[in-house]
């Protein structure tokens, strides 16, 4: 899972990647009361949170910088509606969807509970957190095409 994004873990210096402790996963989703896509679960293993701003085929560094949030930044943008540094793409935050990922506008894609859609204000941008993922190690800003 997530094959791509491994070959990038060394390709910009604005990239980084820092763990994300099992247990601050479990405690969000207690105080929530949700449960994590497994998908995003499984990133934060592998990769902890991370920023990228390059992707694999990209010549030069994006403008855009994106960086997957932490348990508890989700837990500040859902829960307390608290200006954490970052909002959701639009003022509607998607039924049944977190917000988990920042990009440089200072808006989060979002992500569904049920099935791991991504979207980035209403369109769909990966049918799964994988697919995103792939695209978004492909080039740091596909979605803005």
């Amino acid at each position: 899972m997530f094959d791509k994004l491994k070959s990038i873990r060394e390709l910009s210096e604005k990239s980084y990647f820092s763990a994300v402790d099992a247990a601050e996963i479990t405690l969000v989703e207690h105080r929530m009361g949700i449960v994590f896509p497994e998908s995003l679960k499984a990133l934060w293993r592998e990769f902890g949170y991370f920023g990228l701003d390059k992707g694999l085929k990209d010549s030069e560094p994006s403008n855009q910088f994106n960086r997957l949030l932490t348990p508890i930044e989700i837990e500040g943008l859902v829960s307390t509606r608290e200006d954490v540094g970052f909002s959701s793409p639009s003022d509607e935050r998607i039924e049944n969807a977190i917000p988990f990922m920042a990009y440089s506008e200072g808006g989060c894609f979002q992500l569904m509970l049920d099935d791991s859609a991504v979207y980035y204000f209403d369109d769909v941008v990966g049918s799964c957190l994988e697919e995103f993922i792939d695209k978004l190690s492909q080039h740091a800003d596909f979605y803005r095409d």
